[in-house]
């Protein structure tokens, strides 16, 4: 070994060198930012997700790696939080140099091999630095950054170096201690390890563990949507049941003329004319004594026609079988009873409006128990009842809506009946559950009096708590209201309806031309309903109207999220 004293000029040689090194070195990189703009797109971290699935190279975007040259959730993470916040700008630090004079007289020991030396004339500095972190808390990084300085150091340095093995090339780390006092003007960031504490503005280039939890912004369909063009169909869908009614009560108490009556293998047959054309027919067949006896009663219409609404009429076909407990003496002559289980397998019902065009078809296929209260012309004041089946209604440009009874109890009541016991204005209350299902290009099928279609979706279920719908056909158009409690996960849950303004129906039309819908959901939520002629608009009560051009409009058809 081979020992030699630097001289002055090297010495100055290898500072400047270092210097040139650390003023080049990049700063770092924000995460995230693959175009290198200073910011974070949410193209970037779509990329980013997809490097981090495997889908995309690493190389397509740098900017996520950490040091193992991986995308992982914390840099995704990062990612976000600088999309959010923005990318943050360069730490700001401030350090206290100490610097090797240019005058320095050193021993080295060195291996007689010629070797390139660049010595660091910058000893390891300490610097502490405040400033705003992403994210939020207190982190603690090792942070590696370069000064950049203009300043001239004075005063002189006296240091004892002692070389390592040299390689070719190679930076020598003095090992002694270097003093000098210097007045540099610089603006400067240490080349040590700077600890930063409380919240940084410099992004640590090491992986952060933070605590994220991202809030969702989804798509809010409002409570008042879905109900504004769901009320239509639940309106038309529960007032067909008037049809069931009306059936039972024409056929039990048509007075018309006797047309035929004849003893047959099972209880007689009477018909009786109907007002405008077609007949019903009655069968009444007892069985058992006293406290077990049971009236077994078939009420029948074959195109009956009756008087309607306004000048129209009322077509009605089907049977119905009532067995009943009967209610006094002779029950058969003329049939009485209270109350009984009840079967319409094939009900059809066609109203027309006083040009004889149909405004409305139902058809259904219905089960459950009946009673009767209070006392009329028409068979009863009232009507209790059960129904299971199915009830469909259709319109005349084909659209028609399917409603599934899962044994639902219903309650007419405040009816106001036409001479020929047909109801024109009434009350229905609903408690239980019904499947409401929209239906396009409608049809009636011939051979059975059973309505078919396409169904616009899957349909949407609804329970009932005393649910109120009353329509009043002595007006023109119809007057409808709504009050009362439903719940649908297609509403987002349950919603309260009161009807400020009653709904206008046109006969033959499904939306309403006018009335007011006010809606409540369960949050308190409130929102309003208006139909016009002109379309629908939902009025939140904190919130911006929006219009729509019909209540069949597809955006009206889109159920809250769950």
């Amino acid at each position: 070994m081979v020992a030699r004293a630097v001289s002055r000029g090297a010495l100055a040689l290898l500072g400047t060198i270092l210097l040139v090194s650390l003023a080049t070195r990049a700063p770092a990189q924000c995460v995230g930012d693959c175009a290198g703009d200073g910011e974070v797109t949410i193209s970037d971290l779509i990329l980013g997700v997809n490097i981090a699935l495997g889908n995309q190279p690493v190389s397509a975007c740098p900017a996520f790696a950490n040091g193992g040259d991986q995308v992982t959730i914390a840099q995704l993470i990062q990612g976000v939080n600088n999309a959010l916040s923005g990318c943050p700008p360069p730490a700001t630090a401030t350090a206290t140099h100490t610097a090797i004079a240019a005058t320095a007289t050193s021993t080295a020991t060195v291996p007689a091999a010629t070797a390139t030396h660049t010595l660091a004339t910058t000893p390891i500095a300490t610097a502490t630095a405040t400033g705003t972190a992403i994210p939020t808390g207190t982190a603690s990084a090792t942070v590696t950054v370069t000064p950049t300085h203009t300043g001239v150091p004075t005063g002189t340095a006296t240091a004892t170096l002692t070389e390592l093995p040299a390689t070719p090339t190679q930076t020598a780390i003095p090992s002694g201690t270097a003093t000098a006092t210097l007045t540099p003007t610089h603006t400067g960031v240490p080349t040590g390890t700077a600890t930063a504490e409380a919240t940084p503005t410099a992004m640590p280039t090491d992986t952060a563990t933070a605590s994220f939890t991202p809030t969702p912004t989804p798509t809010r369909v409002p409570s008042g949507e879905p109900i504004a063009g769901r009320a239509a169909f639940i309106s038309t869908g529960l007032g067909s049941l008037q049809s069931l009614v009306a059936a039972v009560a024409i056929a039990a108490t048509n007075t018309g003329g006797v047309l035929a009556s004849a003893e047959a293998i099972g209880p007689p047959i009477v018909a009786r004319e109907c007002p405008i054309n077609g007949a019903t027919t009655q069968s009444c067949g007892e069985s058992g004594a006293g406290e077990d006896k049971t009236l077994h009663l078939v009420l029948g219409a074959d195109n009956c026609v009756v008087p309607g609404p306004l000048g129209g009429r009322s077509e009605l076909a089907g049977s119905i079988t009532i067995d009943s407990t009967p209610d006094g003496a002779n029950e058969c002559s003329p049939p009485r009873f209270a109350g009984g289980a009840y079967d319409v397998p094939d009900l059809m019902a066609v109203l027309h409006d006083a040009s004889n065009d149909i405004v409305l078809t139902a058809s259904g296929d219905l089960d459950g128990t009946l009673n009767l209260t209070g006392a009329s012309a028409c068979l009863a004041a009232a009507f209790s009842f059960s129904v299971n089946g199915t009830l469909s209604t259709m319109l005349p440009d084909g659209t028609a809506i399917k409603v599934q009874f899962l044994d639902t109890a219903v309650t007419m009541d405040h009816i106001t009946y036409s001479a020929d016991c047909v109801p024109l204005k009434y009350s229905l209350t609903f408690t239980g559950d019904a499947v409401f299902t929209p239906m396009q290009e409608a049809l009636l099928e011939v051979s059975a009096p059973l309505i078919s279609g396409v169904a616009t979706d899957d349909g949407f279920a609804v329970t009932f708590t005393d649910f109120v719908l009353t329509q009043d056909a002595t007006t023109s158009p119809v007057a409808v209201t709504m009050a009362g409690t439903l719940a649908s996960p297609c509403f987002g849950g349950e919603l309260r309806l009161d009807t400020p303004t009653p709904l206008a129906v046109v006969a033959g039309e499904l939306c309403p031309s006018a009335g007011e819908i006010a809606v409540t959901g369960s949050d308190d939520a409130r929102s309003t309903v208006g139909y016009g002629i002109g379309g629908v608009t939902v009025t939140p009560e904190e919130g911006t109207a929006t219009s729509y051009p019909s209540c069949l409009a597809p955006a009206l058809s889109m159920c809250a999220p769950a």
